[in-house]
């Protein structure tokens, strides 16, 4: 795969050809306890807080991401994907590369805990993030809300595009909370929010 093959540009309607095939792709690519409505997709065109990001290379669409752009001067990931024939070929960093450029502040990342091992499935997955410039937040139990039936696994934060070394509770908890009112719809103040935050220093060394 050259460079000049792999493309991501934005999607901003639900009639592009891309479309149809990113939604079977975000279907398989994600477990129940980690998806949102089947019109998820069509709300992410249409918001303007939101970018659909289409990877392709040539006639294929290659991945996908979803980038959340908050007005409180942060975005966060919310999902990301590569087609199954094509993991393992650089397409996953490269797709994630350009979402980060496409976010103009610092990137949240949430990410499943780390399981038993180094080579659990969560475990590589997380080395893959710190392979691309991410960071643990550390000492954060992070509580991914529940979407459907099933209980979300445990969870964790990582940043990218963050230039300090530090960062303070305070700004954590104005991130998650904006998260949980505006990409998971939940009221405000959300108790869930304070008791994540409770048990962490003022400031947390990254």
């Amino acid at each position: 795969m050259s460079d000049a093959d792999f493309q991501v540009t934005p999607i901003t309607d639900g009639g592009d050809w891309r479309f149809a095939p990113i939604a079977d792709l975000y279907q398989r690519a994600f477990p129940a306890s980690e998806r949102k409505p089947a019109a998820f997709l069509n709300d992410v065109v249409a918001r303007s807080d939101y970018v659909l990001l289409a990877a392709s290379i040539g006639e294929d669409v290659a991945g996908f991401s979803v980038l959340y752009v908050s007005n409180a001067g942060f975005g966060l990931l919310e999902y990301i994907a590569v087609n199954e024939r094509l993991r393992g070929h650089g397409v996953g960093g490269k797709l994630f590369c350009e979402t980060a450029r496409h976010c103009p502040a610092p990137m949240v990342l949430e990410v499943e805990a780390p399981g038993e091992g180094a080579n659990s499935i969560e475990a590589r997955r997380v080395e893959f993030y710190r392979r691309l410039g991410c960071r643990m937040v550390p000492q954060l139990c992070y509580r991914m809300p529940q979407l459907r039936a099933e209980l979300p696994p445990p969870m964790r934060l990582m940043l990218t595009n963050y230039a300090s070394d530090t960062i303070g509770k305070a700004q954590l908890g104005d991130w998650i909370g904006d998260i949980y009112s505006h990409v998971y719809d939940r009221p405000q103040p959300d108790p869930a929010v304070a008791e994540m935050l409770f048990p962490l220093p003022d400031y947390l060394d990254l």
